[in-house]
């Protein structure tokens, strides 16, 4: 059994397996919950994270974000708009997505030996992060 987060944001638990089947390709329009985005014509402060996508429609649900050079790891969210998949982009530093295999950027900040450095990305949240 597993849970699922759909392309329009609901989630679905104990789902079984063998009821699934793994897609192989998606062309590069296909955005999910938790995927970091720029508009076509980004502005370097501004990104957005995918909340939900209407495929039928195209559109995704997105919350921007603003970041501000005197903080710039803590997200300022801006607003929540419906906007086009023709007119985003998958963001050019934050290009992960679930079930990625990820580092730890930088393991030698926490002096605790037991830190891991590698993962898997499980899932992704919309607080920007």
């Amino acid at each position: 059994m597993v849970d699922v987060i759909w392309q329009d944001g609901t989630k679905e638990t104990g789902v079984s397996s063998t009821d699934l089947y793994p897609v192989k390709t998606l062309d590069y329009l296909e955005f999910f919950p938790g995927n970091f985005v720029t508009k076509k014509s980004p502005a370097s402060d501004v990104y957005g994270v995918v909340e939900s996508v209407d495929h039928a429609e195209r559109t995704a649900h997105i919350q921007w974000f603003k970041v501000y050079p005197e903080n710039p790891s803590l997200p300022n969210p801006i607003e929540k708009t419906y906007f086009s998949v023709y007119d985003l982009h998958d963001h050019p530093d934050f290009h992960f997505k679930c079930g990625c295999l990820v580092l730890h950027s930088n393991p030698d900040t926490n002096p605790d030996s037991n830190t891991l450095t590698a993962g898997k990305v499980l899932s992704a949240g919309s607080d920007g992060r």
